[in-house]
């Protein structure tokens, strides 16, 4: 209860403080604001998740286009290069497969300020983007 009240009171510290430098007309400083806020949101992947506004454990879902290999990413746990070793493998199971790209499911949000370093650097971003409604998982259902 305690971490809702200290976020709600940082989001609220931030906005008064834009609101007030909009109504008194300092662009300057609102502009100064905006982009220390922008700064300190990349410089630290911990804020994010402090302020509640990203997850700790982050699902990355990728797959092929004809959904016979399927992969999670879960950051800090599951990463590419395991994605990478499942997916040789499944390529040596089934060599006439013409199913040899990799897309990833999720989308890029230029609006999470936060996620920009992440954007431009990590290598999932990488992947071509393929629209896909993933089918929940069933109770007790172990991660590909």
């Amino acid at each position: 209860m305690l971490y809702l009240v200290l976020m709600i009171l940082a989001w609220v510290i931030i906005l008064s403080t834009i609101v007030t430098l909009a109504v008194k007309k300092q662009w300057k400083w609102l502009g100064g604001t905006i982009l220390v806020i922008i700064l300190v949101l990349n410089s630290s992947p911990v804020l994010p998740i402090y302020l509640g506004i990203d997850g700790l454990l982050t699902h990355y879902y990728y797959t092929t286009e004809n959904h016979n290999f399927e992969f999670t990413e879960i950051r800090g746990k599951r990463d590419l290069e395991i994605m990478d070793r499942s997916f040789n493998d499944y390529l040596e199971e089934n060599p006439g497969t013409q199913d040899t790209t990799i897309y990833r499911t999720f989308r890029f949000n230029p609006l999470k300020v936060w996620k920009w370093r992440d954007y431009l650097t990590h290598p999932r971003w990488d992947y071509p983007y393929m629209d896909y409604d993933r089918p929940p998982r069933q109770p007790g259902e172990v991660f590909n």
